[in-house]
């Protein structure tokens, strides 16, 4: 018999400690969670299964076939049954599927999976069933969604092979003394009751379920064991296949789900319509309001009950009372079948098909007469939900039950900050709110309207959990996905999706954002082989930067591709002060990661790239304002400057200390400082602007000689560090105020933009790691937290207290007016505001102000 690692629990809920150097192991203190090792072995017992329907089994003779059509979206149910004779105490088993899957014992949901990521580095997922498992007969049912298209978190798989173009699953347990394994002896379903409706247009980005309750179930038949289908493939059916390579274990923790109900329900009824055109929800239902200017709303509660007739559709609003992410349920009764078409939305109710902001999320429901119930397999933010209920017969009609399961990668651990500032102390609970719910596979722009992993923002996601969780993982994961580069050695602008799919466009400057986040991570988590197995992409990225050298400048200047860098009015053709900023950041942190792991000599080109740099940056000076320019060479606005600019300089180590004091002052001066963005501004996104940009027209209606433009929230992320670098605590202080601006309409979370964008967008949360590792001062000395820099601004906040995570565990600190409490794992340096540093030993210590 093989011998197998059985685990205590199930393995996607386990957590693993990160190996650091034997110095530090040696101490004997918690490591922090970081992969997860795999437990079988490379090679499959489990084969690859479909349904039949549409598989093609001609095998073509040659190297070269071409691709297969993809099939439209599906789901299909696999399903067998294992009789078991007494309990088991372990019956580990592992799954994966293309698309997406969910498995269930017992009707018992298990887990769902794989975690996004591209195709031939598809992922598979561990559990122990034996807690699912009773003797008798046990059902085990893997439900698998094939998207079809490729959408914000998945894009087809390189198909042509025999794979790659419909929905296939594997899977494999060893339950007691046998092996249970997908093969013919498995069944095969077609859920013909779910579709994807496809006439929603191009800015319905998620997958929009519609779910007919009154379709009779199809035949389950013998599923259809996949082979491949190339030279040298050898018929295999079996892991490792092409094209999804080598299948790697789970690197991610559980997602946690909490159940949360609405906050309130109203309804709209009395409403007449002539026939509706058929689309998104949203659509249908901006039709009716469009032609009902003024009607009558009404408290409603769950189970009351309202009548629908023909052209005469009832409208439910239900408010979750902030952003929510995650599953939605509801149940509703009616005498006749009824259509359910809900519409999810982050925002009051505004439609407007080309405003930039349009939401087109929700789903689709045809009841039974009597109770149906609907329940999402896929993940929707929003905070409203809108549901049109129509029939074709007059009806009784209650919404019995609405809720969300929220399914998310939530902070680990109890971490915290308070001060007696009620505001401060509200905008650090936001922050980590907000990169909750972006934090699902990989961090995600915003839960609503994208879900896309976007390789430029994770950095801002990644220092909050840094700051604020036990559990690094999804931070190292995120880094990982994303370094999926291109020919040329950019990464994608966005990984694992619809945008990595069409690869017609990158943002440069996103790849230098993410080397930003891999510098973070290994100064937090010393794991220098995961730096092992990233540098070459990052010196990739910076070659391709320094391609675009301009000499008699010293400058990279003249980028092609869409340069962002922030969503403000800043200037970045020509020579751009920003651009080069984060590329001798970049530099820099290429030199101390390639010192890391023992490339000195790469170090050394870095460190002579930069002082190159360094001398090319003083063009940007302008001696007489005291401030960085945006750009030399660019056609407009040759004097304008910005808070990024400001940033930039000193966050790369551009900026000479003397100039400390009047960059303090440029990134202070509220009086100076104006707000613009290319695309839209206080009153949300403008047409005309977008218009504009993309004809490379820059309307300037401000004084570029004497007002500086303000940082966009994901921007201010760097105006943050810059501060913290100066030591500039009270205008970073300040700062941090301007995000109660971002928490609109009541949100618990911050929006993406200071006038419009998404209310919860994960690029603007820095101001919870900022208060962390600025005000309360908590930060790693060396990387992988070997000692600590505790250094709390208790003269700006007083009754300063929180913690802060770290591999050895956590370092709490609290300070009240006679009393300094600290705890930690590890040596600290302790610097008092006034600059005095004191060194700790490892412990629990009490210090006087």
């Amino acid at each position: 018999m093989e011998r197998f690692n059985y685990l205590e629990k199930s393995l996607a809920h386990t957590s693993l400690r990160h190996d650091l150097p034997p110095a530090l192991r040696r101490t004997g203190l918690p490591l922090n969670p970081i992969t997860v090792p795999p437990r079988f072995p490379l090679q499959w017992r489990g084969h690859w299964i479909s349904h039949p329907n549409g598989a093609q089994t001609d095998i073509v003779v040659g190297p070269i076939q071409p691709p297969l059509p993809p099939h439209p979206f599906h789901r299909v149910e696999f399903a067998t049954t294992v009789e078991l004779p007494t309990p088991v105490p372990h019956a580990p088993c592992r799954v994966s599927a293309d698309s997406r899957y969910v498995l269930t014992v017992g009707g018992e949901v298990v887990g769902r999976g794989p975690v996004r990521s591209q195709a031939d580095r598809l992922h598979y997922d561990e559990y122990d069933l034996a807690e699912f498992l009773v003797p008798g007969p046990n059902r085990i049912e893997l439900l698998v969604t094939y998207y079809g298209q490729p959408n914000p978190f998945w894009a087809p798989a390189r198909s042509g092979a025999g794979f790659g173009n419909q929905a296939v699953a594997v899977f494999e347990a060893r339950i007691g003394d046998i092996w249970l394994a997908t093969d013919e002896s498995w069944t095969a379903r077609e859920l013909g009751e779910w579709s994807a409706p496809t006439d929603l247009g191009a800015d319905a980005r998620l997958p929009l379920e519609a779910f007919d309750a009154t379709e009779a179930p199809r035949e389950a038949v013998p599923a259809l064991v996949r082979t491949v289908k190339h030279m040298g493939g050898l018929a295999r059916s079996q892991p490792p296949t092409m094209p999804y390579g080598r299948m790697l274990p789970r690197p991610i923790g559980a997602l946690t789900e909490k159940n949360v109900h609405a906050k309130s329900m109203s309804s709209v009824d009395q409403l007449e319509t002539d026939v509706l055109t058929a689309g998104a929800p949203i659509r249908r239902i901006g039709e009716i309001f469009e032609r009902h200017q003024q009607y009558r709303t009404q408290n409603y509660a769950p189970g009351d009950v309202l009548t629908v007739k023909p052209h005469s559709p009832v409208i439910i609003e239900v408010d979750m009372g902030e952003i929510v992410a995650g599953r939605v349920n509801y149940l509703v009764d009616s005498e006749h079948s009824v259509t359910v078409r809900v519409a999810l939305l982050e925002k009051a109710f505004g439609y407007e098909s080309d405003s930039g902001e349009a939401h087109v999320a929700g789903s689709m429901m045809r009841s039974e007469p009597g109770k149906s119930k609907f329940e999402a397999i896929e993940v929707n933010g929003f905070r409203y939900a809108l549901l049109l209920v129509e029939s074709t017969e007059p009806t009784r009609f209650s919404l019995e039950q609405f809720d969300v399961d929220e399914f998310l990668y939530a902070l680990a651990g109890d971490h915290f900050f308070t001060s007696a500032d009620a505001q401060i102390n509200e905008l650090y609970r936001a922050g980590r709110r907000t990169v909750e719910l972006n934090s699902h596979d990989a961090f995600i722009d915003c839960p609503t309207r994208e879900q896309r992993a976007w390789a430029g923002d994770a950095y801002v996601h990644a220092i909050t959990h840094l700051t604020c969780s036990d559990d690094w993982r999804l931070v190292r994961r995120s880094l990982e996905l994303g370094d999926s580069p291109r020919s040329d050695g950019l990464l994608p602008m966005a990984a694992s999706g619809d945008v990595e799919f069409i690869d017609n466009i990158t943002i440069p400057d996103w790849s230098l954002y993410w080397i930003h986040g891999l510098s973070l991570y290994y100064r937090y988590s010393g794991d220098t082989a995961f730096v092992h197995a990233r540098i070459p992409s990052v010196q990739r990225i910076l070659r391709w930067f320094l391609a675009y050298k301009v000499e008699d400048r010293n400058l990279i200047g003249h980028l092609p591709e869409w340069v962002l860098t922030d969503w403000s009015a800043v200037f970045l053709d020509g020579c751009s002060s920003i651009v080069n900023g984060l590329l001798g950041r970049a530099l820099l942190e290429f030199s101390e990661l390639s010192e890391a792991i023992g490339n000195n000599g790469d170090a050394r080109w870095a460190r002579d790239e930069y002082d190159s740099l360094c001398i090319g940056f003083e063009t940007f000076w302008d001696e007489e304002r005291g401030v960085y320019i945006d750009h030399v060479d660019g056609k407009n606005a040759p004097d304008a400057c910005s808070q990024m600019g400001q940033a930039a300089a000193v966050v790369s180590g551009f900026a000479p200390a003397e100039r400390y004091s009047a960059l303090t002052k440029a990134l202070s001066d509220e009086d100076a400082t104006v707000y613009r963005n290319w695309i839209g501004g206080a009153s949300g996104y403008s047409k005309e602007r977008r218009l504009m940009h993309l004809q490379g027209r820059q309307e300037i209606d401000w004084d570029t000689r004497t007002q500086i433009t303000r940082a966009e929230p994901f921007g201010q992320a760097m105006v943050h560090e810059a501060l913290g670098r100066m030591n500039a605590m009270e205008p970073l202080l300040t700062s941090v105020r301007h995000w109660s601006e971002l928490l609109w309409e009541g949100n618990s979370t911050f929006a993406e933009c200071w006038g419009f964008g998404t209310p919860c967008h994960g690029w603007s949360s820095s101001p919870t790691s900022a208060l962390i590792t600025n005000i309360l001062g908590i930060r790693p000395a060396e990387p992988g937290y070997r000692s600590a820099v505790v250094a709390p601004r208790y003269d700006l906040l007083p009754a300063l207290s929180g913690s802060c995570p770290t591999p050895f565990g956590a370092i709490r600190l609290k300070c009240t007016e006679s009393t300094i409490t600290v705890h930690s794992p590890i040596p600290v340096s302790f610097r008092r505001p006034g600059g005095d540093v004191e060194r700790l030993a490892a412990g629990s210590h009490e210090l006087a102000p």
